[in-house]
């Protein structure tokens, strides 16, 4: 059984729950990869299977934009191009048009739609499916490359393969396709942003796609500053990788591309920066949402992994901490790390499932001052953080679609809204590493 090793800067690099991608035996225990870990992974990144019809299943031609023709005399209780009686045969759910839950209607992903054969691309109706079409800039100056190779794409593709997310077909995770397009003209300012990347977006991609495809591009700035990249709105179904300046102007880190897209990816599914709210920094949120750990992962069990949170965590009152309480003591923080500012401005990474020193005194004190754990000069309620994979919002912007097709592309701009914060900018990332202490 073949073994997938990603390595960057000459380190190993856990992706979700993955210190490398192996074969399901004892070693890979001490790797911090577990043997239910790596089948899913070998399943879904080496050998991803076509989901199986009947002897004699017959394909219909289906539209996003107009309602599934059917033959007389047959039932489609829920409207999704697949009959009642096909619905038994498959295993779907003839009363609930998405059985899987992620966006696409179930006869789109057995029939295929606008003349996209989502079957054939390995698409499942008892299996949540992300699609997402990545066109590109090229710069020649940008030595890391503006755009992912192939491991970091191997890397996106296992964050999802092994997230904590339940399937009617009984299999664990995500199938994310990412599917390489065009090199779009090179530009080194998206200025606006909004504006700039619909227009590429409109003379780029297929329309047919709208309803299935996030669209993204890997550009290499926006809107005159060094932001990392950007969703159109939360939820949405466009985004930008934009790391073109980071590294003086060599271009994102492998590491760098994997946790910003997935970052922003996770806004386009409903995700925010504090969890339940946009207040980011937080000691509560051990997710790539976070800041802190956007490029860098989560320190578990020893190797940094790039995930979102798995489960959920309480909130923490700034105004009246109990160092012996830490995050709640729960044993799913076992082998986790966090991250929070101390007094003197420091940031700390400590264990995540202990008592925690809150004011660095070097004890765990039985009572302590306020503290400003996140650092954004008030001290307050950190709300609870959730299980941000069970919250994944998986239809937004024109994901699922019956607009026009002759009117999507121009849908999907209207639904852009600005966002109430600025994108991780090299800047912030660089004092950060400055500041923090391990």
């Amino acid at each position: 059984m073949a073994r997938i090793s990603l390595r960057f800067s000459g380190t190993v690099f856990v992706v979700a729950s993955l210190a490398c991608m192996t074969a399901p035996t004892p070693s890979g225990h001490a790797q911090g990869i577990t043997q239910e870990e790596a089948r899913r992974v070998q399943s879904r990144v080496e050998r991803p299977t076509l989901f199986t019809l009947p002897a004699g299943f017959a394909r219909r031609e289906m539209s996003s934009d107009r309602a599934p023709a059917m033959e007389a005399g047959v039932t489609d209780s829920d409207g999704d191009g697949l009959t009642d009686a096909e619905e038994l045969l498959l295993g779907t759910d003839p009363n609930n048009p998405d059985t899987d839950g992620d966006g696409l209607p179930d006869g789109w992903e057995v029939h295929g739609v606008n003349g996209i054969d989502l079957r054939a691309k390995g698409a499942s109706p008892l299996h949540k499916d992300i699609f997402v079409h990545m066109d590109f800039m090229t710069r020649a100056s940008a030595t890391n490359g503006l755009g992912p190779n192939d491991a970091v794409l191997e890397a996106i593709t296992a964050v999802f393969a092994v997230a904590s997310v339940s399937n009617p077909d009984g299999r664990m995770g995500i199938a994310i396709h990412l599917e390489r397009g065009k090199e779009v003209p090179f530009d080194a300012d998206l200025n606006p942003v909004e504006a700039e990347f619909a227009a590429l977006k409109a003379a780029s991609f297929d329309r047919n796609r709208a309803p299935v495809y996030h669209y993204m591009i890997w550009g290499n700035g926006y809107n005159g500053n060094t932001s990392s990249g950007n969703s159109f709105a939360i939820p949405n179904s466009d985004f930008l990788v934009s790391l073109g300046l980071w590294n003086g102007g060599k271009g994102g880190t492998d590491k760098e591309k994997i946790g910003t897209f997935v970052h922003e990816l996770g806004h386009n599914l409903g995700l925010m920066h504090g969890g339940s709210e946009h207040r980011n920094f937080k000691p509560n949120h051990l997710s790539i949402m976070n800041y802190l750990f956007q490029t860098t992962g989560i320190l578990r069990n020893g190797q940094r992994v790039f995930d979102y949170q798995p489960f959920p965590l309480p909130r923490l009152r700034e105004q009246t901490l109990i160092e012996a309480n830490g995050l709640g003591r729960s044993a799913v923080l076992r082998g986790y790390f966090t991250m929070f500012t101390t007094p003197s401005g420091a940031v700390r990474e400590v264990p995540a499932h202990d008592a925690i020193d809150w004011n660095a005194s070097g004890n765990i004190d039985a009572t302590i001052p306020p503290q400003d754990l996140n650092d954004d000069q008030f001290v307050s309620e950190l709300m609870a953080t959730p299980n941000e994979w069970a919250q994944l919002q998986f239809k937004g912007g024109t994901i699922g679609t019956n607009t026009l097709l002759s009117e999507v592309l121009a849908e999907a701009e209207r639904t852009y809204e600005p966002l109430p914060f600025v994108e991780l900018r090299e800047e912030r990332q660089r004092e950060l590493d400055r500041r923090i202490v391990r």
